[in-house]
């Protein structure tokens, strides 16, 4: 829990045997200390980078298991659709928000429109 510093495309990486590491766990620990220390002395406290960060966390402040398996789910709709995280030229920029209100009827659809243009 509380690695959701870490968890993004850029510190996923893939090792020898093929099975996917990720990188900078350490400095995540480390920021999140950081991010404690400042949250106690000026009553804020953000960690995480645009895109990645669960929604939840801005109401909570609170990293949770669901804000790590948030940032993996980004990370896997990167993969799918072969777009960032966040690209301020889009409307939304982040790529999760482009999914929040699709209907169940129309899901498939816009899903696979998507990730068609995308390769």
């Amino acid at each position: 829990m509380g690695g959701a510093a870490a968890v993004k495309s850029a510190n996923v990486l893939i090792g020898d045997d093929w099975q996917a590491v990720l990188a900078d766990a350490g400095v995540s620990r480390r920021m999140r200390a950081d991010a404690d220390a400042t949250a106690a002395a000026t009553g804020t406290r953000v960690i995480g980078t645009d895109g990645y960060l669960d929604p939840e966390y801005a109401d909570t402040m609170e990293l949770t298991y669901k804000s790590d398996v948030f940032s993996v789910g980004v990370v896997v709709l990167e993969m799918l659709t072969g777009r960032p995280a966040w690209d301020p030229s889009e409307r939304p920029p982040l790529l999760w928000r482009r999914f929040r209100s699709i209907g169940v009827d129309d899901q498939d659809e816009r899903v696979g429109r998507v990730v068609t243009e995308a390769a």
